[in-house]
């Protein structure tokens, strides 16, 4: 019988380096690039905290959010993890 290859963490099969995630936590939205990622936590990089969305629906699809800050690279803890979406590249611009 053949067995299927395994990645390192199983959270590989659901996010992949490089892509651009959108991370709700409990009291923050965090956009950006997937830079590395483990059982503990997740490491974004040219990342954004989301201040307002806009029309969610909008956003998600690759909108301009209402209001962002860039904040550079940020860990997340999985503790604080509510949802992570993927999205479109996110422009990092004050707005």
């Amino acid at each position: 019988m053949e067995t299927a290859k395994k990645s390192k963490h199983a959270l590989d099969r659901f996010f992949k380096d490089g892509e651009t995630l959108f991370v709700q936590t409990a009291t923050h939205y965090y956009a950006g690039t997937l830079e590395d990622i483990n059982d503990k936590a997740i490491l974004l990089k040219d990342a954004a905290w989301v201040a307002d969305t806009g029309r969610f629906n909008e956003f998600i699809k690759g909108g301009k959010p209402s209001e962002l800050e860039p904040c550079g690279s940020v860990l997340i803890s999985w503790g604080a993890v509510i949802a992570v979406l993927p999205r479109p590249k996110l422009i990092i611009e004050v707005l």
